[in-house]
């Protein structure tokens, strides 16, 4: 902010109180493109005459004036103009006088519609995510995930993904002592995304970082935490997916859903991204109560027409294998199928060279 000089003010300057109040300026967006609506607001520390005649200024590097002076609209202290199709990109300065004499200034940017969408959403991801961190004051931890993966979205589009990664590994901080089956979640998300980013300085230390992070959450307390079956199909059921009891032969197929997963795979011989939906379904044999079937499948969801070779699916029983499947140079589908009593603990894993990514369920 511009130091205002009380005494030049009072020299130069008629009607001018005592003491001159200090002026902020805010403006949003924080930068904009050619025809960009600009929104003013001031804040100042002590209140100005309704008839007090404070400026909005743009000018360029030189000092020249690109619009008309705009007044400042009281009491709310706002204006607003939009950016002149005749300007070109680069930096200029916003300034607020009272009789030609400049109360604060600050630097704007101009830039291209790409930066200034980037930068839109970049601004609505931190918005976002002061909304995550709301929601973890609340105790609404699955709102909280579901917001971040909004933000994450955000960062990803404003060309930011290291952000998207660190926001997931902070909120990993903050579930720490609350949610263990989120933090397990949230831990491996900031992986996914670190791990993608061949460019990122120190990826190696920052993934060891993670990596331990997960290890020690995993053997908190020598106990694994299990999420139930049916809260994971209702949290995340995918669209084309029913959720309607439909027929097959003896068996009722309850419920099917999946989850999307994102796996980098960095080697001498490949280095390409797969995003692979494992789908998990559940039926009943109307004549046993007791028992469930349970279909896991793992299909690719993206361009590629096929699994990468190797990736395995594994299902554990007691932290044992109790089956697996892996894929081939042109599988499309692995998948297997186990009938399991109620109460009865699962995991079911998935093993793309060093990445690992494991679901825990109880029936």
């Amino acid at each position: 902010m511009t130091k205002i000089d009380d005494r030049y003010l009072k020299k130069n300057l008629k009607d001018l109180p005592e003491h001159i109040p200090s002026v902020f300026l805010f403006h949003t967006p924080p930068m904009g493109k050619h025809g960009d609506k600009i929104d003013i607001r001031l804040e100042i520390t002590e209140k100005f005459s309704d008839d007090t005649p404070l400026m909005v200024e743009l000018l360029n590097q030189e000092g020249d004036l690109l619009i008309d002076p705009i007044p400042i609209n009281f009491p709310n202290l706002t204006a607003s103009f939009k950016i002149p199709q005749n300007i070109e990109q680069g930096i200029y300065i916003l300034k607020i006088t009272y009789n030609d004499c400049t109360l604060e200034s600050t630097t704007f940017n101009i830039v291209d519609a790409e930066s200034a969408q980037e930068v839109a959403e970049f601004d609505k991801g931190l918005e976002i995510e002061d909304k995550v961190s709301q929601a973890i004051e609340e105790g609404d931890y699955n709102q909280a995930s579901n917001l971040q993966e909004k933000a994450e979205r955000h960062f990803i589009n404003a060309n930011n993904p290291e952000l998207a990664g660190y926001s997931w590994e902070k909120l990993a901080e903050l579930l720490s002592d609350k949610n263990q089956i989120l933090l397990q979640k949230t831990l491996e998300k900031a992986w996914v995304i670190y791990s993608s980013l061949e460019e990122l300085e120190n990826q190696e230390e920052i993934l060891k970082r993670i990596r331990h992070k997960i290890e020690s959450h995993q053997l908190i307390g020598n106990v694994r935490q299990f999420t139930k079956l049916s809260d994971w199909l209702k949290n995340n059921i995918l669209g084309g997916w029913s959720q309607d009891l439909i027929p097959v032969g003896d068996f009722v197929t309850k419920i099917a859903a999946g989850k999307t997963y994102t796996f980098t795979i960095n080697s001498e011989s490949r280095s390409e991204t797969h995003k692979l939906d494992l789908i998990i379904e559940v039926k009943q044999d109307e004549n046993i109560k007791d028992k469930l079937t349970i279909i896991s499948k793992v299909f690719p969801t993206d361009d590629h027409e096929f699994l990468p070779s190797g990736l395995k699916l594994q299902v554990l029983y007691q932290d044992k294998l109790f089956s697996e499947d892996q894929a081939g140079n042109e599988s499309m589908l692995i998948g297997r199928q186990i009938t399991w009593d109620l109460d009865d603990k699962f995991q079911v894993k998935l093993i793309l060279d060093d990445i690992e990514i494991t679901e825990n369920f109880v029936i």
